[in-house]
């Protein structure tokens, strides 16, 4: 009766094997999910699911894994645990005060502020983890196959068959319990999961440069604003006092023609620049997905200084380790190795075909056909896994030559702003202040004048630039270098 039973409910747990392909967020050595207060562990193979078996009836009820079916599926705005898949640190209630109706508080945004609330409202950032949590349901897939395995392996162990499975036993991690072709299928998806992670790396890396570049080019402006509107005050200043003195007699007409030249040139300058920084402050708003409007009384800030610049040898090692370009190469590598080896057991004749299952017959002619036609793709196969062997030598070549470029520029323009930052402005700004007074004094001329405000102009505008390089450098090295771990820096000194 016993075996009977077997055989009737044998075929139901097969069909369920192919139809029941829910998600389940199991862990994955790529990620971490949290689910409420706790954090599910990694590489650890969950535990045979407990069978209700009855005295009157032995079938068993399969239990539902946990997180399977489509109320499982990871909706919604990002979580802290979504960014932690690429080092990005950050806190779900912070996150979630960024959300709604937010707007800066006291017309004032701090530098960490908007980056939070760049990574809370962004739909590019929003769009990038759903892409890498819809990878991930791959997994889930895959994974669900397992625990039907083992709900089907205690159903057996209850009948007291004998049949058992290795995958059940606690000590064996595998994940996988399927042979020869499902084991390569889920190796695969292994990969899969990979490329997305890796991929949700470089399109996160890529949306923070790009929404630093957006925020240092607002902060540049709003400087360039008040020192430009400084120099301007100035001229119209000399102007003044270049018509006393022409009335006077001491100077001539061509020296204050030149003042009242200078004076409209800063002008227009000015409003340049305040135009400049109303479209930089466009451009911010849309980044942080905010109202067009939200910005026009905000003011920037800061918050410090230089950004940290790491040891130039170990940014190009770094670059060459865990890339997010390397990255990507060798796990192409691998899936095409993978799916050479899934075509050779898919396609090529098994040996052992009718020796040992007794009844086999001939081969169908539909057999005949695939192996026909499985020959030129497997050596399709095998070629593109040359190239991918050539993509990720090209890829270990370019990584270093391209992180040593952007660690030289982030070099060159902290070495700029100290230049100009330190005793350069200083300097400027006490040439102006005595040449202004000498120019009232008479002992000095217009051009003396003028060339102290045009270098101290030069210097300050050249100062704030180099800082805004500095910041949009740093965040284009972490692109090319990634965040698979922490890089040594340097003191802004060395």
């Amino acid at each position: 009766m016993k075996s009977a039973t077997l055989l009737v409910i044998l075929p139901v747990v097969l069909t369920a094997c192919a139809t029941s392909l829910r998600s389940d967020l199991a862990d994955h050595p790529n990620g971490t999910f949290a689910e409420g207060a706790a954090r599910r562990t990694l590489a650890t193979a969950p535990s045979a699911p407990a069978p209700t078996v009855t005295e009157t009836n032995a079938t068993a009820t399969p239990v539902t894994p946990k997180g399977a079916g489509p109320d499982a599926v990871r909706r919604g705005p990002i979580t802290a645990a979504d960014l932690a898949v690429v080092g990005v640190t950050a806190d779900d209630d912070a996150l979630g005060g960024y959300r709604g109706a937010w707007t800066p508080a006291d017309r004032r945004l701090d530098h960490g502020d908007a980056r939070r609330a760049f990574l809370a409202r962004s739909p590019a950032v929003s769009e990038a983890v759903q892409r890498f949590r819809a990878a991930y349901e791959r997994y889930g897939q895959v994974g669900a196959l397992n625990d039907l395995v083992r709900q089907y392996d205690a159903f057996a162990g209850e009948l007291k068959t004998g049949a058992t499975t290795p995958a059940v036993k606690p000590h064996l991690a595998k994940r996988f319990p399927f042979g020869g072709v499902a084991d390569l299928q889920g190796q695969l998806v292994d990969v899969d999961v990979t490329l997305a992670r890796v991929g949700l790396e470089r399109a996160l890396l890529s949306e923070i440069a790009d929404f630093e570049a957006a925020w240092q080019e607002v902060y540049y402006w709003q400087r360039a604003v008040g020192i430009l509107a400084d120099v301007t005050d100035l001229s119209e200043r000399v102007v003044d006092a270049a018509r006393a003195r022409y009335r006077a007699g001491s100077t001539s007409h061509a020296n204050l023609i030149q003042a009242e030249i200078r004076h409209e040139a800063l002008s227009v300058r000015l409003t340049t620049a305040r135009a400049r920084r109303d479209a930089a402050k466009t451009a911010l708003t849309a980044a942080l997905n905010l109202p067009p409007s939200a910005l026009d009384r905000v003011h920037l800030h800061l918050g410090g200084g230089l950004p940290d610049r790491p040891h130039r040898d170990d940014a190009t090692a770094a670059a060459l380790d865990h890339g997010p370009s390397v990255a990507t190469a060798r796990a192409a590598r691998d899936r095409a190795a993978l799916m050479v080896q899934l075509a050779e057991r898919q396609l090529q004749p098994n040996l052992a075909e009718g020796a040992t299952t007794p009844g086999s017959g001939p081969r169908p002619a539909a057999a005949d056909l695939m192996y026909a036609t499985g020959g030129p793709f497997l050596r399709e196969m095998r070629v593109r896994a040359a190239a991918t062997e050539d993509a990720l030598t090209a890829a270990e070549r370019r990584a270093p030559a391209l992180a040593e470029s952007a660690w030289v520029t982030l070099d060159d323009a902290i070495r700029r702003y100290r230049s100009a930052a330190g005793s350069q402005i200083s300097r400027a700004e006490q040439g102006v202040e005595v040449a202004e007074r000498g120019y009232r004094a008479g002992t000095a001329t217009f051009f003396d004048l003028d060339n102290a405000v045009q270098l101290y102009l030069a210097t300050a505008l050249d100062a704030r630039a180099a800082l805004r390089d500095a910041h949009v450098a740093a965040a284009r090295l972490d692109l090319i270098v990634g965040t698979g771990r922490t890089i040594p820096t340097e003191t802004p000194d060395e």
